[in-house]
């Protein structure tokens, strides 16, 4: 099952090469633009392009650079959060971070914002953000609302899953093997979540699959909360493939039994 062609990690899987050009380039946004090359870039004058004003293409330009610039931040400190680097509720330093990419405060804000959208981060008023924390309780809350969700997902993937389905799935578990090999914990989760996310896509019930996209973040951070090392996920990494033969087989009691062992872990003891 492992020969299948390799796994291309969509955008927010790709390992992140931050800030490759120098800070002084990077605060640079619109100043390149020539006025004399509108006609090369905008079509004739009849176009509805041509009818755009410099100034108001000079305020778009600006605003998707800056729209990048907090697209790299959140997805830095999203690593950060689930390599552990930042731990569930340390302080993330606004000032700190735009210090370190030599940028302004605003971008950094811009992504702390929609990593406080997406749960990984809590925004205390008018004071600072922290990265969200778990109590015990709500660990094994998480995890039990995770393991029905995940059995309920894998019973529809398997009355409906293709060769093709497999295959798909078989790569990205190869990618996460591959990762997790290489010591990239925060890639690692990303991917896991990735593999799982996709049998709810397949399952052919959108419903189902739009309630866990919205839990995902929960998953996540339970992930993290468990503090395991990548020599410690290797085995669950490796049941993915079980799971997927398991669904080849037909063979639901297996495949429930693997899934309360792939999610629950040692959180009943």
């Amino acid at each position: 099952m492992r020969d299948a062609g390799a796994y291309e990690p969509a955008v927010g899987l790709a390992r992140y090469d931050f800030f490759q050009e120098e800070p002084a380039t990077m605060e640079r946004t619109t100043d390149h633009h020539q006025p004399g090359n509108e006609s090369s870039t905008r079509g004739n004058a009849g176009s509805s392009d041509a009818a755009i004003a410099p100034e108001a293409a000079n305020v778009s330009e600006a605003a998707i650079v800056k729209d990048s610039f907090a697209d790299q931040v959140y997805e830095h400190v999203k690593r950060l959060i689930l390599s552990g680097k930042l731990r569930q509720g340390e302080r993330i330093v606004e000032d700190q971070i735009a210090k370190q990419f030599g940028l302004s405060r605003t971008p950094v804000r811009h992504a702390i914002v929609r990593l406080a959208e997406y749960g990984l981060v809590y925004v205390r008023p008018r004071s600072y953000a922290e990265v969200a924390r778990l109590e015990i309780a709500d660990v094994r809350q998480i995890a039990a609302v995770r393991f029905h969700l995940e059995k309920l997902i894998f019973s529809e993937f398997m009355q409906r899953a293709t060769a093709d389905d497999v295959s798909a799935l078989t790569r990205i578990a190869q990618y996460a093997e591959k990762v997790l090999l290489d010591d990239d914990t925060a890639e690692y989760f990303e991917t896991d979540s990735n593999f799982h996310l996709e049998v709810a896509r397949r399952c052919g019930n959108p419903h189902l699959c739009q309630i866990v996209e919205r839990f995902d973040v929960k998953t996540q951070l339970l992930r993290v909360s468990q503090r395991l090392s990548p020599r410690q996920l290797v085995p669950y990494m490796r049941q993915h493939y079980q799971l997927l033969e398991l669904v080849q087989r037909h063979d639901e009691q297996a495949l429930h039994r693997d899934l309360h062992r792939h999610i629950i872990h040692d959180l009943e003891q």
